[in-house]
């Protein structure tokens, strides 16, 4: 079975890595650069993960996450360079994603969620 992911997030380069590492794991990965158009993808698409970035354009990713709660329980792993600040643990907890990493430290800390 091939596992699909949506990764959404506004930086193309960090996007691209992602994906490229995603893709060496055997992922079919398709990305989304705000939280529309990953919900347009989520509407016609089904996916075994979401690596969701907080810190979009328009509609942050908290929004983004209440919004595919309402009619989806895919795992959804939320992503930021802010999550290192603890103050932005708990809006995820609220939008009940299933996870959260910080993109700080590079590649392998926020696609390490993949993995498990």
């Amino acid at each position: 079975m091939e596992l699909r992911l949506l990764i959404v997030e506004d930086d193309c380069l960090l996007a691209e890595a992602a994906a490229d590492y995603f893709t060496g794991k055997g992922w079919r990965v398709e990305t989304a650069e705000d939280g529309v158009k990953a919900l347009e993808l989520l509407r016609r698409k089904s996916y075994h993960l979401i690596l969701l970035d907080v810190m979009l354009p328009g509609m942050d990713g908290f929004a983004v996450c209440r919004k595919i709660r309402k009619y989806s329980d895919i795992p959804v792993i939320l992503g930021s360079g802010r999550l290192c600040d603890e103050a932005l643990l708990p809006a995820g907890l609220i939008c009940q994603g299933d996870g959260a990493d910080g993109k700080s430290a590079g590649d392998q800390q926020f696609c390490r969620a993949g993995r498990s």
